[in-house]
């Protein structure tokens, strides 16, 4: 029946007025992990200050057509793009005798099942014009001054965007065309020929690259000039296509609780190249048609690229360095039982044990050396 006793006497003692046996290994393994405990501390708060260690991950967000981001506005005339025509001895080339560069702003639009294309001309101007801030990097060789750069002011509906996806595109196309905006001159076929047979002509392209590096705390997107080059002779058409896009980090840098900050940036992520041989055509054609040596579109991608970047806060160093205490502890503890309860066995005997008074010297002998 005692068993079932729930009233029953507690019984329990205290050792030198505590409630635990303590020794001076266990003091001193104690004050070690006081120290390894702050020692983490440091370390993983100058880390977390330091922002060395971020962590994130990356997203492509499709944009909506009814997104305000689907189009991208041009009517500031920030740089993205220009081109250049030189020789073999990189001088730059006045080619309007040969060929004119020209710059139009395509629509494509679906109607009835049909794709319809119209074209509106765009001003050039050169590059060292354009609103230049959108580079962090820029290139002191490139002489922006000798390149050609899309002049949007005063134009309407100056974006680009979409896809043929889409009711409604948009395209942004440069050409080293055979006649003017309007058709009104053409230049000599047979002299064109003969200049781009005489000359090695290169057409120079520049653009803005973007790279992202998570661990560049102050400026993790890079903006920066690129250049690529193409050779224009009489032997082939040269088609090239690019594709910008937006770019976008959610920046997480508070210390105790989420503290979100939008960085953004626009640069170049496709690049494509093809060429067309074939002869050019009669002047007949080119003076009814048009024709083109070079030609570039540039595309304003329908997807944007998202990235989440965040560091470790206070709350995490605190778990952190507490998680490697508390494995520490337990390895110690598992250790130092088997110690204790041995230096608890010597306690209890040379406490609870009675000898007769005349073996009182030994006593004393044997606990100094127990100790």
């Amino acid at each position: 029946m005692k068993n079932f006793d729930i009233f029953g006497f507690r019984a329990s003692f205290n050792i030198d007025s505590k409630e635990s046996f303590q020794t001076k290994i266990g003091g001193i393994l104690t004050i070690s992990l006081v120290l390894i405990y702050s020692a983490l501390l440091y370390f993983y708060g100058k880390e977390m200050f330091d922002k060395k260690s971020p962590f994130g991950y990356e997203e492509v967000k499709y944009h909506n057509a009814s997104s305000p981001d689907f189009y991208w506005d041009l009517k500031e005339n920030k740089f993205f793009v220009g081109f250049q025509v030189m020789d073999y001895n990189s001088i730059s080339l006045d080619t309007n005798e040969y060929l004119f560069p020209l710059f139009r702003l395509l629509k494509y639009e679906w109607k009835n099942g049909v794709l319809i294309s119209t074209s509106n001309y765009i001003p050039t101007m050169k590059c060292n014009y354009t609103d230049l801030t959108v580079l962090n990097k820029r290139t002191s060789h490139l002489k922006l001054e000798n390149y050609f750069c899309p002049n949007f002011t005063g134009i309407e509906n100056a974006t680009i965007g979409g896809d043929y996806d889409n009711k409604e595109s948009y395209v942004l196309n440069f050409e080293l065309s055979m006649c003017n905006a309007d058709r009104s001159i053409c230049n000599d076929i047979k002299k064109t020929s003969q200049f781009l047979d005489n000359n090695m002509v290169f057409i120079n392209t520049i653009y803005s690259d973007i790279t992202y590096e998570k661990s560049n705390i102050k400026k993790p997107f890079t903006t920066k000039l690129e250049l690529k080059f193409g050779f224009v002779n009489t032997l082939k058409s040269l088609w090239e296509d690019i594709y910008f896009a937006k770019f976008e980090l959610e920046d997480d840098v508070g210390y105790i609780s989420s503290d979100i900050e939008k960085i953004q940036g626009f640069g170049k992520v496709k690049y494509d190249s093809f060429s067309d041989i074939r002869s050019p055509p009669s002047q007949e054609i080119i003076n009814r048609n048009n024709f083109a040596f070079y030609a570039c579109n540039i595309h304003y991608a329908v997807k944007q690229y998202n990235f989440k970047r965040w560091f470790e806060k206070i709350p995490d160093v605190l778990a952190k360095s507490l998680g490697v205490i508390k494995a520490i502890q337990l390895f110690l503890f598992f250790l130092y039982q088997f110690y204790v309860k041995y230096k608890f066995g010597i306690y209890l005997f040379n406490n609870l044990v009675i000898f007769d008074e005349n073996d009182q010297e030994n006593i004393d002998k044997k606990i100094k050396f127990q100790n």
